[in-house]
């Protein structure tokens, strides 16, 4: 099974939570298609769409460590006092 996963961020993103999903992944197949050609339409089989920045508790998070600073991931394992944790793939090591 072959699993494709793409993000925006900045003003694209929302700009694409203002529409349905169905029609944002249109518009993400579209991309592909220009990237990949046509034919790659004929692989699709099913879309899912997130719209993380209208979540009041994520608000467009995403993490991503600079290349070779990978083990700087650890820094946000441990709590800020005892008030504040951090959770998700990025406390993953």
């Amino acid at each position: 099974m072959n699993i494709m996963i793409g993000f925006t961020g900045g003003s694209k993103s929302k700009n694409l939570e203002k529409i349905e999903p169905e029609p944002a992944l249109g518009l993400a197949l579209e991309y592909l298609m220009g990237y990949l050609g046509d034919s790659i339409s004929h692989s699709y089989v099913n879309g899912c769409f997130t719209k993380w920045g209208s979540d009041p508790f994520v608000r467009r998070s995403f993490s991503a460590a600079l290349p070779g600073h990978y083990e700087s991931r650890n820094n946000i394992i441990e709590p800020i006092g005892a008030r504040l944790f951090f959770a998700g793939a990025a406390c993953t090591t």
